[in-house]
């Protein structure tokens, strides 16, 4: 996943919702709640748009193993995926 493309679905919506951020896919009614590292992922989604400088912003952001963000970066994009929220790429 080292060089990996990583895009928002147009079709997504995020908010903020009683302290919780929850993304929408309005086409398919598909949602994620996120939790304080997973918002963080998605706002660097926003930013970036490749695995390592996502990583990257979240070994900065985090007082977490390397390692441990990385399943965790990977683990939020194939669930991310399966609810057509993000589109990978090359």
């Amino acid at each position: 996943m080292k060089n990996v493309k990583i895009k928002i679905n147009e079709k997504c919506v995020y908010s903020d919702i009683e302290g919780k951020t929850v993304i929408l896919n309005v086409e398919t009614g598909k949602y994620l709640e996120l939790n304080s590292t997973a918002t963080k992922i998605w706002e660097l989604m926003e930013k970036y748009q490749d695995f390592m400088s996502i990583l990257n912003g979240l070994v900065e952001e985090f007082d977490a193993p390397e390692q441990q963000l990385k399943e965790d970066l990977k683990e939020f994009i194939t669930e991310s995926e399966e609810k057509g929220l993000i589109i990978i790429g090359d």
